[in-house]
């Protein structure tokens, strides 16, 4: 019998002890762990944090030390203080304080992976870039459990861990936010987004550089036409609840902007393990690239134009669901092979292996994104993305012409120093292949829905005069959603 129960505080069930729990009777409600043993004690046969008994937790699987206490000499004195304890959570070997990351951040990373564990999760991925990743990233290793952290690459030089946690993945997104595909995606489609943010910056900051952004963004999400709503006391909780309902009923977009103030009220073996960003190989310059230790040299060269690619491939896309590149891409694909399941995309530029991938997982159809060189370089990322899902039903064609063809063929690094499919295999997928021949092409395509699979199509630069689609973005929506949903 485990010694906590799962709640809901609304309408008092007792919830099934799942690691991501939920009542299926309330909306929106508040959850609270409620533990057999009325009083707090803890058991001196057990080690570190699991001796005590108010933790969600039924095993030690590993070893997770604890906080410190010990009595002060020398500032309690200075302090006029006889009994002054002080509760010390990091690394001070002299005291018995063992933290190797120097964070407490520790302690909720035991508690989270050993639950996960015995609820039989297969993973954890941890959006974090500070002590919350250092702490996964150390336990990961100590309790043999697989953790991926993802970080912003801006973040990518402020990042450190333990040395012996270098060998966690650590995943970067694309610098910056997610504005334009906000926009142009969720918004352009009628999507529903709810988006909660923790407003630094507004109330007792001690950090300045978190005070610009915390102060502006309501007039961010004013100018970019996002309605938000601010949380600051317990009352306004209510807010969340209606517009929620507003968000998912009407496909709306809305923030709902947390202030700390509501958690507030709501009850040297460290190295410096940055990751470093190195110059390329060949420094770009007026002159162009120096030297040739960084041009790519492909065992065949391109055949066929994007568009007559897509003439070659069209056979071989029929009831399968296409998430089509934005762009001239788009339009050639219109063109060429109109079906209610193609989706093309119109905006988010880089996004269109993160749809197909999505998709993917929500579907037994086999999925096909024609994806293009500069959108993949724009977000390599998601590549990795789908080497650890590992679909079994996607296919990325990435047609690759070593130029940005929709805004006037500027030259992309896959004509000098890049090779998408060195790549995707770096990256982890292992069923990849290259072809530049109509036969290569077919025997390409022909093995599509057998796994997850990229295909790196050599093709010549130039795009085809084609109108653009008049199928309306809304109605090629709902074409592909009744698709997936047959």
């Amino acid at each position: 019998m485990s010694h906590f129960s799962i709640k809901c505080r609304n309408c008092g069930k007792e919830l099934r002890e799942v690691y991501c729990a939920f009542c299926e009777h309330c909306k929106n409600a508040l959850l609270i762990t409620e533990y057999k043993e009325s009083q707090f004690k803890e058991d001196n046969n057990k080690k570190g944090i699991w001796r005590f008994n108010w933790l969600p937790a039924h095993r030690a699987d590993f070893e997770q030390f604890g906080a410190v206490v010990y009595k002060s000499e020398r500032l309690s004195k200075n302090l006029g203080l006889e009994n002054l304890y002080i509760a010390f959570n990091g690394f001070w070997p002299g005291k018995g304080a063992m933290l190797q990351t120097c964070t407490f951040k520790e302690f909720e990373a035991a508690v989270v992976l050993q639950n996960a564990r015995e609820n039989n999760l297969e993973g954890l991925i941890v959006a974090s870039a500070g002590n919350t990743a250092r702490a996964f990233a150390h336990l990961s290793l100590v309790s043999d459990f697989p953790v991926v952290i993802v970080v912003p690459t801006m973040c990518l030089t402020e990042m450190w861990y333990l040395d012996s946690s270098l060998p966690v993945p650590t995943l970067a997104v694309g610098d910056g936010d997610y504005s334009d595909s906000i926009l142009s995606l969720t918004g352009f489609y009628e999507l529903p987004l709810a988006i909660f943010i923790s407003q630094r910056g507004i109330y007792n900051e001690k950090i300045a550089a978190q005070v610009p952004m915390g102060r502006g963004m309501p007039k961010i999400l004013k100018g970019a036409g996002i309605s938000h709503s601010v949380i600051s006391k317990r009352d306004d909780f209510k807010v969340i609840e209606k517009k929620l309902r507003d968000v998912y009923k009407k496909n709306k977009i809305h923030v709902f902007l947390l202030s700390p103030e509501i958690w507030e009220r709501s009850g040297s073996l460290m190295q410096d393990a940055r990751h470093r960003i190195h110059p390329p190989l060949s420094p770009l310059n007026k002159g162009g690239i120096k030297g040739g230790s960084c041009i790519v040299h492909h065992a065949s060269t391109p055949k066929f134009t994007r568009y007559e690619i897509l003439e070659i491939v069209a056979p071989y896309l029929d009831n399968k669901v296409v998430v089509c590149n934005l762009g001239f891409p788009a339009k050639e694909m219109f063109h060429i092979k109109h079906q209610p399941s193609n989706f093309y995309m119109l905006g988010s530029m880089g996004m269109a292996a993160s749809i197909g991938l999505g998709i993917s997982l929500s579907t037994d159809k086999k999925v096909v994104v024609i994806d293009g060189d500069g959108s993949l370089l724009m977000n390599p990322g998601t590549l990795a993305t789908a080497a650890c899902l590992f679909p079994g039903n996607l296919t990325i064609l990435a047609i690759d012409n070593s130029a940005y063809g929709s805004t006037g063929n500027q030259p992309t690094l896959t004509g000098t120093c890049v090779d998408l499919e060195i790549v995707a295999r770096g990256f982890g997928i292992k069923d990849t292949a290259k072809a530049s021949t109509k036969k290569e092409l077919v025997d390409a395509m022909k093995d599509t829905g057998k796994g997850l699979r990229f295909i790196h199509a050599l093709a010549i630069t130039g795009n085809r005069a084609v109108p653009n689609i008049s199928l309306h973005h809304l109605e090629n929506k709902k074409q592909v959603m009744r698709f997936i949903k047959t």
